[in-house]
């Protein structure tokens, strides 16, 4: 079986191709015992596991915020889990520049009160941006910060669609699946 030509991210790892791949090169005849969805998953999680440490080796402590990507305006504030890592993943789909803070939820760091200052409700992620005024906006709710990105950075749609066609609507219903609190909702319907 020939993979197609994958992309190689900035990671030196290829990301794998779609499933429907595998389905159409498998042939069970040649692979008696070959599981073509079992080589789909190693390939994805080879991919997800050296971007993943990749990410978290990029983390710095408040204290120590010398980050490599200095140029960028924006800062995210996160740790590993899964709406923090997302939004790591966001950001490097498109390519933004960008530093990082590790938050240590063990140690309560959410709660601190320059925590609170960016994001009130003292949870991950959250994440802080030069708005085009000049100021310093402060995005915070995973949803809201992909959202974010989304409209202010992915001018070639290259992880989204345009703003009132079917795929746009599709997306959102995946985005915006589990928001995490009733307090997102109310804001998300009143700005429509």
């Amino acid at each position: 079986m020939n993979p197609p030509n994958r992309e190689v991210r900035k990671c030196g790892v290829a990301s794998p191709p779609p499933f429907s791949h595998f389905l159409q090169h498998h042939k069970k005849e040649e692979h008696p015992r070959s599981n073509p969805l079992k080589e789909y998953l190693k390939g994805r999680k080879e991919y997800m596991t050296t971007r993943l440490t990749q990410l978290s080796s990029q983390l710095t402590s408040p204290r120590n915020n010398q980050s490599k990507m200095a140029e960028s305006d924006i800062h995210l504030y996160t740790t590993q889990t899964p709406n923090g890592i997302k939004i790591s993943i966001t950001l490097e789909e498109l390519g933004l520049p960008y530093k990082v803070t590790k938050i240590d939820i063990s140690k309560n760091t959410q709660k601190e009160p320059w925590f609170l200052e960016i994001n009130p409700n003292g949870r991950i992620p959250a994440l802080t941006d030069t708005f085009t005024d000049g100021k310093l906006i402060r995005v915070f709710e995973s949803g809201s910060i992909q959202q974010y990105l989304v409209e202010r950075y992915d001018k070639d749609y290259k992880i989204s669609y345009p703003r009132g066609t079917r795929e746009f609507y599709e997306m959102n219903n995946w985005v915006l699946s589990f928001p995490p609190t009733f307090e997102f909702r109310r804001r998300l319907l009143m700005m429509e």
